[in-house]
């Protein structure tokens, strides 16, 4: 059964919680990690199913995007290296995002929410405010070590234990490419709700893609995977 979060030190929010399951520990993206997250950016065989893979550079620079968007006072996204539990060694990284307000939404959130004495952030809350808080996308990639294991059962079970006991989510969104049939396979064992494809437009970022859900009160019914 999956564990529930525990937090690496006292006082950490809840955004930065280690999280374990029982073969694995998901921790923070962290600087450390800039050489694993490059390694599964570049790699072709890895990136096959979600788009070209990134030139060095490219993905040192989305690296540390990467958590410059986590270190914002609301961010829209969220990653965790996880980690063999036993070992300490990574196996991938999974995480959340969110989608971002309009500029209309971003402007009435900030005269909403403003604090005349509060200006630290203040160019990055123009612009990282979250459409909907309680509705985040989840994604996941692992190293080829980490292949046939069940790994991302486990893993992506846990982030989604995660995400409705501690963050607060209602739904949790993935899409992949329809031609990844493995993906397909383990949210449909995660219990994944599929969406009707005419709900989404028929444009180069959909046309090859299948869109599912889970709803947190649906989570919770079900019988958790180990």
């Amino acid at each position: 059964m999956l564990t529930g979060p525990e937090t690496e030190t006292a006082g950490q929010s809840l955004d930065t919680h280690v999280f374990t399951s029982t073969r694995l520990v998901n921790r923070p993206l962290a600087e450390r990690d800039l050489p694993l997250y490059c390694s599964l950016y570049t790699d072709a065989r890895i990136m096959r199913h979600i788009a070209a893979p990134l030139s060095q550079a490219r993905a040192e620079r989305a690296f540390w995007t990467s958590l410059k968007l986590m270190a914002a006072p609301a961010p829209t996204l969220l990653s965790w290296v996880i980690t063999d539990k036993l070992t300490g060694e990574p196996l991938g990284i999974q995480g959340f995002s969110w989608a971002k307000a309009s500029a209309h939404e971003a402007t009435a959130h900030n005269k909403a929410t403003a604090d005349k004495k509060a200006t630290a952030h203040k160019a990055d809350a123009r612009t990282n405010v979250r459409q909907d808080a309680a509705r985040a996308e989840i994604g996941i990639m692992l190293l080829r070590s980490a292949n046939g294991k069940l790994i991302p059962e486990e893993a992506m079970g846990a982030l989604m234990q995660h995400g409705f006991d501690r963050l607060g989510l209602k739904r949790i969104d993935a899409q992949f490419a329809k031609r990844n049939l493995a993906t397909e396979r383990f949210v449909k064992k995660l219990g994944f709700c599929f969406d009707d494809a005419s709900e989404f437009k028929a444009d180069a970022d959909t046309s090859d893609s299948r869109h599912c859900h889970m709803l947190a009160e649906h989570w919770f019914k079900r019988e958790k995977v180990t």
